[in-house]
């Protein structure tokens, strides 16, 4: 749904009034001033001002579109999201807004505010309308880390002028740069693609958004304050999409977000390590999707601390991504036997032999994901030779056992790759 012509202070006020009324059905909802300011982050503290922004929600709400239509066309029915919207400001000590859902609008009330109700305190910090519309989309796709627009409807969705829709300097500048500066703490290693066509002058036929998937059930987790800024920093400062520039510029605003100057930090020689800009992208290279490897995004920290910190901000059981010895033990031998033959074909012994070494690091699961190591390390062995995957692979070996435990096979070859890379880039 396009929220045309809103505001980033009037969304901020429309989903939080969203979020307060989901699950609520057709019932009466009272919204306090004080209460619908602090859910919005809004900073002017006026009632008359406040007061004039709620209504500008309300008069633009009324030029949406709420609806259904058959398959057929022929049957389309209209309808308005409130059947109440009032603002009471006047005579009372309890200046307030009250709000009813009208039934046939309660299904859509739950898709609107499904991706942002446990995400609301990152989307009222968001700047651009734009980047606050592709926050709630992306989010649609947060376990699969990968959003395909066509280009038109990437126009409809995002309200965006007719004038930078020819115009490929403002589509950059107005639009995608925002998006990409303002969610690369939210998604990471976020990646923006424009696709061009085949026709005459190339134009733009497709927009791509990329990032690494999330867990499914993270949404649901309560989220440590300190956790999200580390986290989120590492996202942004290590988002090769990004110039330094822009880096350092939101890095300052995300500490700022969280109630911490970076800059005196900085000048005081306080900053954390995982929070310092300078070299912070020499161990770490980001790709996107390539259609002969994987997608590499795993990040190189210090694992015993991320694990820590993971274990005590999300209360995750991270013993539920790894199988244990015992499994592998009795399953390697018939899921080795079913890949020699495949093994032995597809290049010389140093293959197996590198098979062996990742099997001894961290094991495998299950049939399927002997598949993909085995076509990965065939792809690495062609591409870096096979005395430098053994050596990568001895080189982690004090690391393995926090990198089974914590993730699963496909950030484990995302990890190698990334080091496979740095290690043929140094030689």
């Amino acid at each position: 749904m396009p929220f045309r012509k809103f505001n980033s202070v009037e969304m901020d006020l429309l989903f939080a009034v969203l979020t307060q009324v989901k699950d609520k059905g057709n019932s009466l909802v009272v919204l306090p001033f004080e209460r619908l300011k602090n859910i919005s982050s809004y900073s002017p503290t006026a009632n008359k001002r406040f007061v004039a922004d709620v209504y500008s929600v309300a008069d633009k709400l009324l030029s949406l579109r709420f609806g259904r239509t058959s398959k057929s066309g022929l049957t389309i029915e209209r309808f308005v999201l409130f059947t109440k919207f009032a603002v009471i400001a006047e005579n009372t000590d309890k200046p307030r807004l009250e709000v009813q859902v009208f039934d046939e609008a309660i299904p859509l009330l739950n898709d609107l505010t499904h991706w942002v109700r446990f995400n609301y305190s990152d989307f009222v910090k968001l700047k651009s309308t734009y980047a606050k519309t592709m926050f709630r989309l992306l989010k649609q796709y947060r376990t699969t880390g990968l959003a395909v627009y066509k280009i038109d409807d990437f126009y409809e969705l995002l309200s965006i002028p007719k004038s930078y829709r020819y115009n490929q300097a403002n589509l950059d500048a107005r639009v995608l740069k925002p998006i990409k500066t303002e969610l690369s703490p939210l998604f990471r290693g976020l990646t923006v693609r424009k696709i061009h066509s085949s026709k005459r002058g190339h134009p733009i036929k497709e927009i791509q958004f990329i990032f690494k998937p999330e867990h499914k059930k993270s949404e649901d987790i309560k989220r440590n304050p300190d956790f999200m800024l580390h986290n989120q920093t590492f996202n942004l400062i290590h988002n090769l999409d990004l110039s330094a520039e822009e880096r350092r510029k939101q890095v300052i605003k995300l500490f700022s977000d969280f109630n911490e100057d970076y800059l005196e930090l900085e000048r005081k020689g306080a900053l954390p390590e995982w929070a310092k800009l300078e070299d912070s992208n020499s161990d770490y290279i980001q790709y996107g999707h390539d259609d002969d490897e994987v997608i590499t995004d795993f990040e190189n920290v210090d694992l015993e601390k991320f694990v820590t910190d993971f274990e005590k901000s999300q209360s995750i059981d991270v013993e539920t991504f790894n199988v244990t010895a015992d499994y592998h033990n009795k399953n390697v031998r018939k899921i080795r036997e079913e890949n020699e033959e495949a093994l032995k074909q597809s290049l010389d012994n140093v293959i197996v032999k590198v098979y062996d070494k990742w099997v001894e690091l961290f094991g495998v699961d299950n049939a399927e994901d002997s598949e993909q190591i085995v076509k990965s390390l065939i792809n690495f062995v062609k591409r870096s030779g096979g005395e430098t995957v053994l050596e990568v692979l001895n080189s982690i070996k004090s690391d393995a056992t926090i990198i089974k435990k914590t993730f699963d096979t496909k950030a484990r070859l995302s990890y190698l790759n990334n080091r496979l890379l740095l290690a043929v880039r140094k030689k």
